[in-house]
C-alpha cells in the first residue's frame, strides 16, 4: 500500500513538474550532426570547442558546425575527456589521444598499442578522468592508469562491474557492484564504503555536497554518513522507484543534473528537491540521457540516445511551452494576492504563486481576455464578453458590453473607472462597494484600445484612425468636443501611456510626448532613432520602473533620470522572434522584484530584467581552404601570421565561429578584408567567407562575432599576402628595364643611322634644292637684269630718238631760214646768215652726241657691222646708224644736210657695198645684225 501511495505520489509530482517554466535550450539531431543517434561522454577545450563521444566517433561542434571523425578502429566510441591540450577517448579494446595538428585537424594517437595484449577481450572503455600526473580510463572490469610523465602504464582490476570512477578532493573513488566504494591509497584499493544500501545499487556518480559525500545510484541519492547511509530525499527518491538514473554531474552551483532513463532531465538541488524537470515534450531530442556535462559558461549539455542537446540554466528567461495547447496565447498576466493569472485567448487561468500546479481555467471566462487590472483592492479583467471581476478562482460578471481593453482611473473621482471598449469608452462605478456597469460616453463610437487623461481631457489611440483629444461634461455622460491630431500619422500597432503625469505616443515614425501647454505632440528624436529601426510594437507597459516597449531582439526600458527630467534608454536582451506573439498585443508583467512575465502564442516567457549575462566569449578560425585561380580546391592551409601565396593561388575559404552557446540568440559575425576596403559587413549568421581572385598585396582578415547585445572580446585575424605574378615580379622588373635599356639602345642606334641617312639625303636634297634655287636666282637676276638693260635699251633709244628728233627739227628749221634769205637782199647779211647755219648744220658734235646715244642704246652695233664691212666709210657707218633707228629718208636728210633724192643715193650706194641683193630689204639686214 505505501508502494502505491509513493507511486501515485511520484506520478503526481512528475505530471505537475511538466507545467513548470524551463530554461532555453537547443536540441540537434542526428541529422543536424550526420553520426549516430547515441551519444556516451562530452567534454570540452579551452577554446570553447565542445567534443561528443558519438556511436560513430568523436563528434565536434565549434558553435557554427559539426564534425565527425570516425573511431580509428570503427567501433563505438564510449568516453571523451579534454585534458589541457588533448582530446582522450576510449571506445572498444582501444583508447588514446587526439590532438590538433597545424592545420587545425585532429591526429590520433593510439595509447593502448604497447598493452593491446593486456586488454581484456570485448573491453570498452566508459569513462575518462584525470588525476594529477595520471589520466585514468575506466572499463567495466578495469581501470587503466597512464602516466603522463614516465609514459607507463598500470591498471587495476575487480571482481565485479565497475560502475563508476570519481576524482575530487584530490582523491579517486570507484563503485564495484556488490562489494561498495573504493578509494586508492599508495595505489592500493581500500574498501571505505561498504553498505547493502548502497552494494545492491549500481552507483553513477560520487558528490561532495554541504561537506558530506553524496551518492547518486541508479535507482536514487543517498547521503553517505559515518555511520549511515540514508536517502537524501525521500519523496525525490520515490520517483527514482519507478525510473533509472544513468547520468549524473554536479553543476557548479552545487545543484545536481540527474540524467534519466526515459524520463528526461531533472536537475535537483541541495535538499533534493526537483527544480526543473524537463523532457521531450519540454523540447529534447529523446528522454533517455546517456551523458551530462557542464560548460565553462554554465550550459548544460545531455548526450541522449537520439541526439544532443544544451540548456542555458545561467540566463535571464524561462519559458513556459503549452505544447498541450491547454492555454493557448498569452495577451495579460498579473501577480494578485498568492495567486498568478493568465488572460489568454482561450480564457483566464490561474495557479497558486510558487507551486508545480497547472494552471487551471477559472469558470465562465472561456473566450478572449485582453486585459487584466488591479484597483483599490480589486482585480478587474477586461474579456472579449464584457468585464469581470475576479475573486480568487472565481469571476463576476458586471458588465456585458463586448470588447473591454483596458481600464483607468479617473482624475479625482476614486469611484469611478472608465473602460474602453470596441465601440467607445464606457463607466463603472463603485456603489457600496460594489462595481456596476454605468453607462456610455456619448459622441465617440471608435474603438478605445488605448486612452489617457489630460487635464480635463481624454487623448485616444486608434492606430487606423489616429490620435483624437476629446473633452467631456462634468458628469462624464458625453463629449462635448472631439479633436484630432493632425500632426500625427496613425499606423499600426502605434500605442498611447502615461508616465509619471506626462502622456507618450509610439509608433513607427517615432516616440513623441504630448506637450499640455500647446496641446500637441512633439517628437522625441534622440529616443525615436533608437526606437524606429528596432520597432515591433507602441503598445508601452507603465510601472516604477518606466516605460517597457517591445523591439526586434530587446526590450526597450525608458525610465526618467534621477537628476533630470529626461528620459533614459536602456535595452535588455529578448529575442522577440523566437517567442512568435500577436504584433500590437506584447505585454509585459511584472511578477516580482526581479521577473517580468510575456505572454506568447504557446504559453509565456520569464525574464529576469536585472540579470547581467557579462559571460566573454571569443572568436575562432577554424579552417582556411587555399584556391587557385580557376576556383579548384588546392589545400588546406595553417592559420598562421603573414602567409605568402603564389599570384594563381588567390582565392580563400575562411570558416570561423564563436563557441558560445545560447539557444536564444544565434551567433552573427561581420568581417572584413583589410587591403580591400575598411568597412565591416553586415551582422550574418553565416560562418564562412569566400574570396575569389584577389590581386597582388597585403591582406589583413578580421571577423568579429557577437550573441544578443554581446560582443567576442576579440577579432581573429588572418594576416597574408598574395606575390605579384612572374611578369610583376622584381627581377621582371628588372629584366623588362635591361630590356627596355637594349632595345632603347638598339632603338638609338638604328635612328642615329637613320637619320645620319636622312641627314646626308637632306643635305644632298638641299644641295639640288639650294642649287636649283640658284639658278632660279640667277636666271631671275639675269631676267632682272635683261628687264633692266631693256628698259635702259628703251630708255637710251627714247633718248636717242628724242635727240634725233631734235637734231632733224634743228636743222630743219635751220634749212628754213637759209632758204628765207636766199630769197632776200641783202646779199652780205644772207652771206653772214648762212654762214652761220651751214656752221651748224654741219657741226659733228651733234654727229658725236648722236653717236654716243646710239651706242648706249645700241651697244657695239656699229662695231658688229665695222667688222662685218670693213671698206664703210663713217658716213656710211653714220648713214646705217640712221637707217637702225628706222628713219625714213626724209627724216635722213636734214641729218646729213642733203636732198631727199641724195638720201636715195645713198641707200642705193650703200645697198652696194653691203652686197645686198635687190630683193634684199636694207632696213631688215641693217636691225638683225
Amino acid at each position: 500500500m505505501i508502494r502505491l501511495i509513493a507511486f501515485i505520489f511520484s506520478l503526481c509530482i512528475a505530471q505537475s513538474i511538466i507545467a513548470q517554466e524551463i530554461p532555453p535550450l537547443k536540441s540537434f539531431l542526428p541529422s543536424d550532426y550526420l553520426a549516430d543517434n547515441q551519444n556516451w561522454s562530452i567534454s570540452q577545450d579551452k577554446s570553447g570547442i565542445i567534443y561528443v563521444a558519438n556511436s560513430a566517433g568523436l563528434l565536434t561542434y565549434n558553435g557554427a558546425s559539426w564534425k565527425l571523425y570516425n573511431t580509428p578502429n570503427a567501433s563505438a566510441m564510449r568516453s571523451v575527456k579534454v585534458i589541457n591540450n588533448r582530446i582522450y577517448v576510449g571506445s572498444y579494446m582501444e583508447f588514446g589521444y587526439y590532438e590538433k595538428n597545424e592545420l587545425g585537424e585532429l591526429e590520433f594517437t593510439k595509447l593502448s598499442e604497447t598493452i593491446q595484449n593486456d586488454i581484456i577481450e570485448d573491453e570498452e572503455f566508459w569513462q575518462i578522468e584525470h588525476y594529477k600526473d595520471w589520466i585514468l580510463f575506466r572499463s567495466r572490469r578495469r581501470i587503466y592508469f597512464y602516466n603522463l610523465k614516465s609514459k607507463k602504464y598500470r591498471y587495476q582490476t575487480v571482481n565485479n562491474s565497475l560502475n563508476s570512477l570519481s576524482v575530487f578532493d584530490n582523491q579517486v573513488y570507484f563503485h564495484v557492484s556488490r562489494e561498495g566504494i573504493y578509494t586508492l591509497q599508495e595505489g592500493q584499493e581500500k574498501l571505505v564504503i561498504s553498505d547493502a544500501l548502497i552494494n545492491s545499487k549500481s552507483v553513477i556518480n560520487l558528490f561532495k555536497l554541504q561537506n558530506n559525500l553524496v551518492a547518486v545510484t541508479d535507482n536514487g541519492i543517498f547521503k553517505i554518513g559515518k555511520n549511515d547511509n540514508k536517502p537524501l530525499n525521500e519523496q525525490l527518491n520515490s520517483i527514482f522507484e519507478n525510473t533509472t538514473i544513468y547520468s549524473a554531474i554536479q553543476l557548479n552551483d552545487g545543484r545536481m543534473a540527474l540524467g534519466t532513463v526515459s524520463n528526461g532531465l531533472m536537475i535537483v538541488d541541495s535538499d533534493g528537491n526537483i527544480t526543473d524537470h524537463i523532457k521531450q515534450e519540454n523540447g529534447l531530442t529523446n528522454n533517455t540521457i546517456l551523458s551530462l556535462f557542464q560548460d565553462s559558461s554554465n550550459t548544460i549539455w545531455l548526450g541522449t540516445d537520439y541526439g544532443i542537446n544544451y540548456i542555458n540554466v545561467n540566463t535571464s528567461l524561462k519559458i513556459f511551452n503549452d505544447r498541450r495547447g491547454k492555454i493557448g496565447t498569452v495577451y495579460d498576466a498579473i501577480k494578485y494576492n498568492q495567486y498568478i493569472y493568465l488572460g489568454s485567448n482561450q480564457g483566464l487561468f490561474y495557479k497558486s504563486d510558487n507551486s508545480l500546479d497547472e494552471y487551471e481555467i477559472i469558470p465562465n471566462t472561456s473566450g478572449q481576455v485582453w486585459t487584466l487590472f488591479e484597483y483599490n483592492g480589486t482585480l478587474f479583467c477586461g474579456h472579449n464578453s464584457g468585464t469581470f471581476i475576479i475573486k480568487d478562482s472565481k469571476a463576476i460578471k458586471i458588465a456585458d458590453v463586448l470588447g473591454s481593453w483596458l481600464f483607468r482611473k479617473v482624475p479625482n473621482h476614486p469611484e469611478l473607472l472608465l473602460q474602453g471598449n470596441y465601440d467607445g469608452i464606457h463607466v463603472l462605478k463603485r456603489i457600496d462597494g460594489n462595481w456596476v456597469y454605468q453607462h456610455k460616453l456619448k459622441g465617440f463610437d471608435f474603438s478605445s484600445q488605448y486612452f489617457e487623461f489630460a487635464d480635463n481631457k481624454i487623448i485616444v489611440n486608434h492606430e487606423y484612425k489616429g490620435v483624437f483629444e476629446l473633452k467631456f461634461n462634468s458628469n462624464f455622460t458625453e463629449f462635448t468636443n472631439i479633436k484630432k491630431f493632425d500632426s500625427l500619422i496613425s499606423y499600426q500597432n502605434s500605442g498611447l501611456s502615461k508616465y509619471k503625469d506626462q502622456i507618450f505616443y509610439t509608433s513607427k515614425h517615432g516616440f513623441f510626448k504630448y506637450n499640455t501647454e500647446t496641446m500637441e505632440f512633439i517628437r522625441n528624436d534622440s529616443i525615436s532613432k533608437f526606437i524606429n529601426d528596432d520597432f515591433v510594437s507602441g503598445r508601452m507597459t507603465v510601472n516604477e520602473d518606466g516605460i517597457w516597449l517591445f523591439g526586434k531582439d530587446n526590450l526597450i526600458n525608458l525610465k526618467q533620470g534621477q537628476l533630470s527630467n529626461q528620459l533614459e534608454l536602456k535595452k535588455v536582451p529578448f529575442p522577440m522572434t523566437l517567442f512568435s506573439s500577436m504584433k500590437g498585443f506584447q505585454k509585459l508583467t511584472k511578477i516580482d522584484a526581479n521577473n517580468y512575465l510575456v505572454g506568447s502564442s504557446n504559453g509565456f516567457t520569464l525574464i529576469d530584467v536585472n540579470h547581467e549575462n557579462n559571460q566573454e566569449f571569443e572568436v575562432i578560425i577554424n579552417e582556411i581552404e587555399n584556391y587557385n585561380i580557376q576556383n579548384d580546391f588546392i589545400s588546406k592551409i595553417a592559420h598562421s601570421e603573414d602567409q605568402v601565396f603564389k599570384y594563381n593561388t588567390n582565392g580563400f575559404e575562411i570558416n570561423y565561429a564563436a563557441p558560445f552557446y545560447n539557444a536564444m540568440y544565434p551567433v552573427l559575425y561581420q568581417t572584413r578584408l583589410l587591403g580591400r576596403g575598411d568597412n565591416w559587413s553586415d551582422w550574418s549568421a553565416d560562418h564562412k567567407t569566400v574570396y575569389q581572385n584577389l590581386p597582388d598585396g597585403d591582406y589583413t582578415f578580421e571577423v568579429r562575432a557577437k550573441v544578443g547585445e554581446m560582443e567576442s572580446n576579440n577579432i581573429a585575424t588572418f594576416t597574408f599576402r598574395i606575390d605579384k605574378p612572374w611578369y610583376r615580379s622584381a627581377m621582371a622588373y628588372v629584366i623588362y628595364a635591361l630590356s627596355i635599356l637594349f632595345l632603347g639602345f638598339f632603338v638609338h642606334l638604328n635612328y642615329k643611322r637613320y637619320y645620319k641617312r636622312q641627314r646626308q639625303l637632306l643635305l644632298e636634297r638641299n644641295k639640288r634644292v639650294l642649287a636649283l634655287k640658284e639658278l632660279k636666282a640667277k636666271e631671275q637676276l639675269m631676267n632682272i637684269e635683261k628687264e633692266q638693260l631693256q628698259k635702259d635699251i628703251d630708255f637710251k633709244n627714247k633718248e636717242l630718238a628724242i635727240s634725233t628728233m631734235s637734231i632733224i627739227k634743228k636743222n630743219e628749221i635751220l634749212s628754213s631760214i637759209k632758204k628765207e634769205l636766199l630769197i632776200k637782199n641783202s646779199e652780205k647779211a644772207k652771206t653772214e646768215v648762212i654762214k652761220i647755219i651751214n656752221k651748224n648744220i654741219n657741226n659733228n658734235k651733234d654727229w658725236e652726241f648722236l653717236e654716243e646715244a646710239f651706242n648706249n642704246a645700241d651697244k657695239d652695233f656699229l662695231k658688229k657691222i665695222k667688222n662685218i664691212h670693213p671698206d664703210l666709210t663713217p658716213n656710211d657707218l653714220r648713214f646705217c646708224a640712221y637707217l637702225r633707228l628706222n628713219l625714213s629718208s626724209k627724216e635722213i636728210a636734214p641729218l646729213l644736210n642733203i636732198s631727199v633724192r641724195s638720201v636715195e643715193i645713198k641707200r642705193y650706194r650703200l645697198r652696194k657695198k653691203l652686197n645686198l641683193s635687190h630683193e634684199d630689204s636694207l632696213i631688215n639686214y641693217i636691225l638683225e645684225i
